[in-house]
């Protein structure tokens, strides 16, 4: 802090200096008059400092000799095109990835034996017992079933007690077996319809269950979810399908890769940033939900200021599941929903160029409302230009307009030149007319 006080203070010191030479030279500069002069003469050379003054008032250019651009170390580079990549660094943290939650709940009355996966964070897989539950219901309808295959003449009334069987939660095998033993289950088994991890466990042994109970929460971790923060600024650089770097504190100097796959559509009013879920393959389950993990996606930048494309468009995806991409039209295998085709690469970025022309950020001063630079059109001569420009990219600036290849812009001393032109009235940062503020003087 105290270091960065010191650098304005520096830097106002040497305006105050350079102001005070430049006012110098000047009244150095200025002619003589003799008091007792004729009216004539003094006459002949007003219409000449009046000129002066307007073409001061006109031009938008200040002149400065080879000592005050010294003073004011004053130094220009030239606009270039450059193939300009923006990296762009976020934090976020590993969530699960709603998409494999899955809820089990009771779907009858009863009361629960015995509870298999009795504790959360313990993988099942499909088809794997979880609870075993008494049921009066289940008993009734097994003995429902069982009647109903000696009643060979009312096959309707089998299929009908084998349809309620199943809407209870009992599985087909189970079924099979009931008809081959004929013997009655007082405590039934409750099987995992889906492979995953125990999030929640919300059964208890013994305990009175209704149907639409939750008993657990269950959420695949193969595949896991980093939500990270963009900024407003960062947000053109944002598209589908990127790809993203990710690191843990937990994994010094391991990568993981993925894949933005959903741009949240609101932006936070506390942060000003927008939620962007980066989609990561954990097959060994490494990669635990809450962790804090850094993002780092690298995007090419296009002459016209956007993100190069990501290589997905033009290509298929499911609008409930965007993991799914295809090259062609099709059905989701998750939800089989038909398959929504990716927006195309556009006319403009089609024909944009990977080359893009840019300036040092250096050069640039930024009143809010308008960017301004100052170019030197030859050895001494300046002029102020607003311009227009891209997302900031890394060191750069993106130009899209105001200024062309090669010409000279101010990357240091712009502020101390910057304040020359305030002085002398031409167009500035703070002064957009460039006209001329009257003085009156008391005589």
């Amino acid at each position: 802090m105290k270091l960065f006080f010191c650098d304005i203070l520096k830097t106002i010191f040497v305006a105050i200096l350079f102001s005070i030479f430049v006012l110098c030279n000047k009244t150095e500069q200025k002619p003589v008059i003799n008091e007792h002069a004729s009216h004539e003469t003094k006459t002949r050379q007003l219409p000449t400092e009046a000129v002066r003054d307007t073409d001061l008032e006109i031009s938008n250019q200040l002149t400065l000799s080879e000592r005050e651009i010294r003073m004011a170390e004053v130094e220009a580079v030239p606009a270039k095109r450059i193939q300009l990549t923006s990296q762009l660094k976020s934090f976020g943290k590993i969530q699960i990835n709603e998409e494999t939650y899955t809820t089990i709940t009771s779907r009858i009355d009863g009361y629960i034996n015995k509870i298999f996966a009795n504790f959360t964070g313990v993988e099942v897989k499909k088809g794997d017992h979880i609870l075993e539950i008494y049921s009066p219901d289940l008993i009734l309808a097994q003995n429902e079933l069982l009647l109903s295959q000696d009643m060979e003449s009312m096959p309707d009334l089998a299929s009908s007690a084998k349809q309620r069987l199943l809407r209870l939660g009992i599985t087909d095998l189970q079924i099979e077996n009931l008809i081959k033993t004929k013997k009655i289950q007082e405590g039934v088994k409750i099987y995992s319809p889906v492979s995953g991890t125990v999030i929640e466990k919300m059964a208890l042994e013994k305990a009175a269950v209704k149907p639409g109970d939750t008993l657990f929460k269950l959420s695949n971790l193969e595949s896991v979810w980093a939500e990270i923060d963009i900024y407003e600024s960062e947000y053109p650089f944002i598209r589908y399908g990127q790809s993203v770097s990710i690191t843990a504190e937990s994994f010094p100097g391991e990568k993981f890769k993925g894949r933005i796959w959903l741009i949240k559509p609101a932006v936070s009013e506390e942060s000003r940033t927008i939620k962007v879920i980066v989609n990561i393959s954990n097959k060994n389950r490494r990669l635990k939900p809450g962790m804090y993990v850094s993002a780092n996606i690298s995007v090419p930048v296009l002459s016209n200021g956007k993100a190069a494309p990501s290589g997905v468009e033009g290509k298929y995806t499911c609008p409930q599941h965007p993991e799914i991409i295809r090259d062609t039209r099709g059905q989701c295998p998750i939800c089989g929903m038909t398959l929504v085709q990716i927006p195309k690469i556009d006319l403009d970025d089609r024909n944009a160029s990977k080359y893009v022309l840019v300036i040092p950020a250096s050069a640039v001063l930024d009143t809010g409302i308008r960017k301004i630079i100052y170019v030197e059109k030859s050895a001494g001569v300046y002029e102020s230009r607003e311009i227009i420009l891209g997302a900031k990219a890394g060191d750069y600036y993106p130009i899209l307009g105001g200024l062309e290849e090669n010409e000279k812009v101010v990357v240091r001393g712009t502020f101390l030149l910057d304040s020359q032109f305030q002085i002398k009235g031409l167009p500035s940062v703070m002064n957009e007319t460039g006209k001329k503020q009257d003085i009156k003087h008391s005589h």
